[in-house]
């Protein structure tokens, strides 16, 4: 067996692998997107509908990433394509964009209220988050690649050929830069109105003597960071590497990123509204229990004289 070969397989089997945990992952969480949808003062916002776009979009993006992955003879033009080959090749790309595009806008938004106050950085969010959308569609749109045709493998009938390792890179890129801004600065936001007294680094690490919120999107952003971080940055030194042998493997780490970065989002998203749907419940509750102790008291008030 030719390595080529069997660097094909081994991306196969990584695609299938990914298809599948994102599935099980879903299965296991319906319990929480369940109550998330009971909330009829949420059910039909743009977070929720963004939130199943981008769910779906990941799912039809596995599915696809499984499809022309484990077709290796078609993947190395050892065989004729298909009729239905390019379709499923376009629905691949589509989906890698518009999953990329929402997961990045579902967390985007979820920070975006911390800083409210402040339009110079929710201008530079924006524009880094456009970045990151934009970016794909340029390249292929554009001549700044090489000409993509209609051959065996990946290629499609672009004006530019978005599997160029350079321009990928600028993509990817955009992405790590993006990440970090969002964590650092959402850090940097929450930590000084949450912290109570003890050493701030301790405090932004550990998340000690936070408010509940607070704590829940401190841990849920240093989640979401690691996770990415962890993906993004042996992506970029992937295509950075232009002559490395396993980059024609390399669709298995940009696969794992797409699909582990919508799954980190989602939780994070469902986190921090379950959380703070929990935390309203209880003021609820509590401000309910502290009215009839104050009725009780006031009655008790209004017999003491008659007694």
């Amino acid at each position: 067996m030719s390595q080529e070969l069997l660097q094909y397989q081994i991306a196969a089997y990584g695609s299938v692998v990914v298809a599948t945990a994102f599935v099980q992952e879903w299965l296991l969480c319906v319990d929480e997107e369940v109550e998330m949808c009971k909330e009829t003062r949420i059910r039909y916002s743009g977070p929720i509908l963004l939130y199943w776009l981008s769910r779906f979009a990941t799912l039809l993006y596995v599915i696809s990433n499984g499809i022309v992955s484990t077709h290796v003879q078609l993947v190395l033009g050892a065989v004729p394509p298909p009729w239905w080959w390019f379709s499923v090749n376009k629905i691949w790309f589509w989906t890698l964009c518009i999953s990329l595009v929402t997961t990045s806008l579902l967390f985007f938004i979820r920070v975006l209220a911390i800083f409210s106050r402040s339009l110079t950085t929710r201008i530079l969010f924006t524009a880094l988050w456009a970045v990151t959308g934009v970016a794909p569609h340029l390249l292929v749109w554009s001549n700044l690649g090489p000409k993509c045709s209609l051959g065996p493998g990946f290629a499609l009938p672009f004006n530019s050929c978005l599997g160029s390792s350079m321009y990928m890179l600028s993509l990817f890129l955009a992405l790590v830069f993006h990440n970090s801004f969002v964590f650092v600065c959402v850090t940097r936001e929450i930590g000084p109105g949450a912290f109570k007294g003890m050493r701030y680094t301790r405090s932004l690490i550990t998340g000690e003597g936070f408010h509940v919120v607070s704590k829940s999107l401190l841990r849920s952003g240093q989640l979401y960071f690691g996770v990415t971080m962890t993906l993004l940055v042996p992506t970029a030194a992937m295509y950075w590497d232009v002559q490395a042998y396993w980059i024609d493997n390399s669709n298995l780490v940009p696969g794992t990123y797409v699909t582990v970065s919508c799954l980190v989002t989602c939780r994070v998203f469902r986190m921090l509204l379950l959380c703070r749907h929990r935390k309203e419940q209880s003021d609820r509750e509590i401000g309910t229990t502290e009215v009839a102790a104050m009725v009780m008291v006031a009655m008790a008030r209004a017999d003491a004289p008659n007694a």
